[in-house]
């Protein structure tokens, strides 16, 4: 049903039942019900601001200052090269397959073009 009115009906108001009833303001009625439990947490610290400009820093790291320190961080990086030359190594034997493929498929190409390059005159 359409509130505007038609051709016929140019002189006649819209339908009363069609329209939202006012009610002369916006907000609800009702009061605000507190959810139990905690509260949201409380914003973070502000991280700390950095030194002044042309102030020098501590040229060893704090973590490897001492040799439980350096052992920790060695530890660390060769369990991440471990893991990065594994992943790559059990995926190599595919992607060299799908290597000798595509150069295949390269191949076959430029052949193609090449031969239709010599029926050219």
């Amino acid at each position: 049903m359409s509130t505007t009115p038609e051709p016929e009906d140019a002189g006649r108001e819209p339908d009363s039942a069609a329209l939202p009833p006012e009610t002369g303001d916006d907000a609800a009625d009702g009061e605000v019900i507190a959810f139990p439990g905690p509260t949201a947490p409380a914003a973070p610290a502000a991280r700390r601001v950095a030194g002044q400009p042309g102030e020098l820093r501590r040229i060893i790291p704090a973590h490897l200052r001492t040799r439980a320190g350096i052992r920790k961080a060695a530890a660390w990086r060769y369990r991440r090269a471990r893991h990065h030359l594994l992943y790559h190594l059990v995926r190599s034997p595919q992607r060299l397959v799908l290597t000798v493929l595509w150069a295949a498929v390269g191949v076959v190409r430029v052949a193609h073009a090449q031969l239709a390059w010599w029926w050219v005159n």
